[in-house]
């Protein structure tokens, strides 16, 4: 415990949910940016959040026509919430229904719907890139 102690980081954590309820995704950050920080920021929360109000704000932390489609998910837990969101963005960046939604998101370095060389087929339910 004495070992533990004396190399522990120094980690501040909140007492507050205030954490969480002041995180709002703005139009030019990425689903998974803002999935990784409302992990990130359920880390430094101390105490027990009921899974309905983590939901809720998970839900309320999103664009406004993001949440809406979460919404329509009926998630009970923030697991399924976080699930659902990352669905939604695995559909809408293979759509493009992302910058759509959110002109200003950032953009992957190299269109995916169109390959370098064209006599490599795309494979379909693939993500990413191979060089």
């Amino acid at each position: 415990m004495a070992f533990l102690t004396h190399f522990q980081l120094s980690v501040c954590y909140e007492t507050t949910p205030h954490l969480l309820t002041s995180l709002k995704q703005d139009t030019v950050t990425h689903i998974s940016s803002h999935i990784h920080e409302w992990r990130h920021r359920f880390c430094l929360i101390k105490f027990k959040i009921i899974d309905h109000l983590l939901t809720e704000w998970f839900t309320k932390s999103f664009v406004n026509k993001i949440s809406e489609d979460i919404a329509m998910g009926r998630c009970v837990t923030e697991e399924q919430a976080i699930t659902c969101a990352q669905y939604l963005d695995l559909v809408y960046s293979q759509s493009n229904r992302l910058y759509n939604v959110l002109p200003d998101a950032p953009r992957p370095l190299s269109d995916l719907m169109t390959s370098k060389y064209p006599t490599t087929p795309l494979v379909d339910g693939v993500i990413g890139s191979v060089t």
